[in-house]
């Protein structure tokens, strides 16, 4: 990772709650865990309001965790000043997830050209960071500032 976009993930992870307080994005509460080659670990935290009928974590929640974790990701890569729209997603849903605590999130560059990334996603429980519970493929699209 590049000293420019561990600066940018960092400026997008620590600016969210001032340009868009209180939004799901928000509540998530993401931070950087570690970033290393093309591949960056989160940890978010996740509360009951989230949960579906059966208490466990909502599978909308849950891709919406993907796609916030995805999309700073982007941002940090992204070629330049923009702004990047999910095109596409894929999930695959493995075990359930608990509707309280913490989670871990796990985000590959697959592919960064001029104009599509193409993203994979993994999903843990923090206590249990080796059994997957969501799966990811994502395509976003680099929209650059005018």
């Amino acid at each position: 990772m590049s000293g420019e976009s561990e600066l940018r993930l960092q400026e997008a992870l620590t600016g969210l709650h001032a340009v868009a307080p209180d939004t799901i994005g928000d509540r998530f509460h993401f931070s950087l865990e570690s970033a290393e080659g093309n591949t960056y670990s989160f940890r978010c935290a996740v509360g009951l309001w989230m949960a579906n009928a059966a208490g466990t974590l909502h599978g909308g929640i849950a891709a919406a965790v993907v796609d916030q974790a995805m999309g700073f990701v982007v941002y940090a890569i992204q070629p330049g000043r923009g702004f990047s729209p999910t095109v596409e997603m894929q999930l695959s849903f493995h075990r359930p997830l608990r509707a309280e605590g913490e989670l871990l999130v796990k985000v590959e560059v697959l592919t960064a050209g001029k104009t599509l990334m193409h993203l994979r996603a993994e999903v843990f429980a923090a206590e249990a960071p080796g059994k997957l519970c969501v799966s990811a493929t994502a395509v976003y699209a680099f929209v650059p500032a005018r």
